[in-house]
């Protein structure tokens, strides 16, 4: 089986994003033993990643959101659609006119549309028989099967992994002691954060400090 995973997230950024998208490849290619090609945007596009996959593609990206993914999308077709088993990607337009192309397209969500156009395009994507939806939680499955109907055999629910030897150390830790080692003993408000801050974001937590000098604030994951 060969996988094609297209993306038009900038490898050189230093987002959580980028991060993810390293990390899926490596992941892929472990899994499926190498049969996984790679389209992806580096500003240097001569860099050399050391992925456990030597089939990159590296394509300097463009300004535009949209003209990148446009970008990557006829790259994608010209190079995969000849060989490829299953086409993943974490962007719905790539993948809703990948429908059109390959035999079976991945769009991997970690959230519902956040706009009238990203809810239409959801929508077809999911009208086609080769769609597969892909999920990180239990709760967003649900979430998505209300609002569009998913047939079941075309929703999965994939958690976000990592290698778990890098975390054993801490899987003994039970809630107090995650207390204990994250909050301090004198707090008594606590502000809790999770996932990426993106531009401005990190002003709300100068606005919450300056409301209330005593609460504590724990950022947790990606990037500030």
């Amino acid at each position: 089986m060969k996988i094609l995973f297209s993306s038009s997230v900038n490898l050189d950024a230093n987002s959580a994003q980028a991060l993810q998208i390293k990390s899926m490849i490596d992941a892929f290619s472990r899994v499926y033993l190498g049969n996984i090609s790679a389209i992806l945007c580096s500003d240097d596009y001569k860099a050399s990643y050391e992925f456990s996959t030597s089939d990159i593609q590296l394509i300097k990206p463009l300004d535009s959101k949209l003209l990148r993914r446009i970008q990557v999308l006829l790259r994608t077709l010209y190079f995969g659609f000849s060989n490829t088993s299953i086409f993943y990607t974490r962007e719905i337009f790539v993948a809703l006119i990948g429908t059109f192309f390959f035999k079976r397209v991945a769009y991997e969500a970690h959230k519902l549309p956040v706009s009238f156009v990203s809810y239409i395009f959801t929508y077809l994507f999911l009208l086609r028989d080769n769609s597969r939806l892909i999920v990180i939680t239990a709760s967003l499955k649900a979430s998505y099967s209300q609002l569009f109907k998913v047939r079941s055999e075309s929703l999965h629910v994939i958690h976000d992994s990592a290698p778990s030897n890098s975390y054993r150390s801490v899987d003994i830790l039970d809630r107090q002691n995650w207390r204990s080692l994250l909050i301090p003993s004198h707090c008594s408000k606590l502000a809790l954060h999770t996932g990426s801050l993106y531009k401005g974001g990190i002003d709300v937590f100068k606005q919450l400090s300056q409301i209330d000098p005593n609460i504590f604030i724990l950022h947790i994951g990606a990037t500030l």
